[in-house]
């Protein structure tokens, strides 16, 4: 929905680096659906930015775990 496709790995959130899950559910966590975040993702190859538009995302409890 966001703009996100299938096999695209998500690099950085805010400029904020992705390496795990969990740093990708960190940087969400307090962010609502409707907000907009600023996403660097690598798909085919290529790294692309996009200004991704958030949705709902359901509730499941490994997402609310911080280490």
């Amino acid at each position: 929905k966001g703009g996100l496709q299938s096999n695209d790995v998500v690099l950085t959130v805010d400029g904020v680096p992705v390496t795990e899950f969990k740093d990708l559910t960190n940087q969400l966590r307090t962010r609502r659906a409707g907000d907009q975040v600023k996403m660097e993702i690598q798909r085919d190859g290529e790294t692309l930015e996009k200004t991704i538009t958030l949705g709902q995302w359901p509730y499941r409890e490994e997402y609310s775990l911080q280490d």
